[in-house]
């Protein structure tokens, strides 16, 4: 961040009148008077006579040369005003000045087209997505996830809590699957209330999140669209003949495993195209081959008590629907290839890469897909190692 955009600081006679009619034309283009600051731009001073334009390494820039009545400019533009000859003599900013910082952060990639207003999602999200977008308008990436599905399988505190951001986040749809009854140990000042005990998890789920049946806020469509993501929760063991169906049928979905005092998250499968769980399982019983039994009698255990401690369910959620979001968005999740572990005392994730296995017959390693191989699978194992006990 030592390199600053210098700004031409004055031009002079003939020169300052070629100077202008060429700004002139640019930046009073229509095209150009329809731009603005990307949304949520910080304007910060670095030295008496520059400033900063943003924190994030990826794209601040820093300007040189700035009066105050400049950087009061700065500041208005990047709270919503509109650059214009109105905003210029408010802020005593010379008409030749404007144009030629005004070109400075066109030229660095700051400029934008506004955006039409929305509040149907909240605005730091649309401020935070513009600046990873070159045309700056995060509402189109919101307004697309709106349109999108996600199922959710197992909503226990990590369920519910990777719901509501979900719902925060955009997403339009979200189908909540897991008709077991609310116990004691789903209560939590966030999630399940006592009132809510023996009532399925689901109905429960859907009332907290202002869901319909269909899941969708109600006054929206009741068509019910197949989800473009399925996000399974279970404990201590995944059954593997869901997760076969699910890759049988070609819909991507991000497996969370919790255990007694950690969780993880991941792997995010696309069935022909990353590693699968099978993958997983063929792995960890190659390292350990009572991994199978150990499995059938954690899968056959009822349901009890699991790490869904707050701090780790408050952290799985967040990454677990940030996996989810990142897919949502056209982008390609961190756990296509790894498994985060995030567990106590410090509940900092870990990453565990995961790859292929040639026996799968998932097709991630460029075999042929198929679903018989996973035939007789009784459950996934998660990724965490085995300690032999001294």
């Amino acid at each position: 961040m030592d390199d600053a955009l210098t700004v031409p600081s004055a031009c002079h006679g003939e020169d300052m009148a070629k100077e202008t009619a060429r700004q002139r034309q640019a930046v009073d283009h229509p095209s150009a008077r329809r731009r603005h600051l990307r949304g949520g731009t910080l304007v910060v001073r670095c030295s008496p006579t520059d400033v900063q334009l943003g924190t994030d390494a990826r794209w601040a820039v820093r300007l040189s040369d700035v009066t105050e009545n400049e950087i009061a400019w700065l500041r208005a533009l990047a709270a919503g005003g509109r650059y214009s000859a109105a905003l210029h003599r408010t802020h005593r900013v010379d008409e030749l000045r404007a144009r030629q910082l005004w070109q400075a952060l066109d030229a660095a990639g700051y400029t934008v087209p506004a955006p039409p207003a929305d509040g149907s999602w909240p605005l730091n999200d649309e401020f935070a997505h513009s600046h990873l977008r070159e045309d700056g308008r995060g509402d189109l990436t919101l307004a697309d996830r709106r349109q999108r599905c996600v199922a959710i399988h197992g909503l226990g505190r990590l369920g519910l809590a990777t719901g509501r951001i979900l719902h925060t986040a955009g997403v339009g749809t979200l189908l909540l699957d897991d008709a077991r009854p609310v116990t004691r140990l789903d209560l939590a000042p966030d999630a399940y209330s006592p009132e809510h005990l023996g009532r399925p998890r689901d109905q429960v789920a859907r009332h907290l999140l202002g869901l319909g049946a269909a899941g969708r806020p109600s006054g929206r469509s009741a068509r019910v669209p197949a989800p473009d993501v399925v996000v399974v929760v279970e404990a201590w063991a995944h059954d593997a003949r869901r997760f076969a169906r699910l890759c049988a049928e070609g819909v991507p979905h991000l497996a969370v495993q919790v255990h007694e005092a950690s969780t993880t998250i991941g792997p995010f499968v696309v069935p022909g195209r990353t590693p699968c769980l099978r993958c997983l399982d063929l792995a960890r019983l190659a390292a350990d081959p009572r991994w199978r039994d150990v499995a059938a009698h954690l899968h056959a255990l009822p349901p009890g008590r699991t790490g869904e401690e707050t701090t780790i369910t408050a952290t799985a959620a967040a990454l677990a629907a940030a996996q989810v979001i990142s897919a949502l968005d056209g982008g390609r999740p961190r756990t296509a290839d790894t498994v985060l572990e995030t567990g106590l005392p410090d509940v900092v994730p870990r990453v565990r890469p995961t790859s292929p296995h040639p026996g799968c017959g998932c097709g991630a390693d460029g075999a042929t897909p198929g679903l018989d191989d996973a035939k007789g699978d009784v459950a996934v194992p998660g990724p965490m190692p085995l300690h032999a006990a001294s």
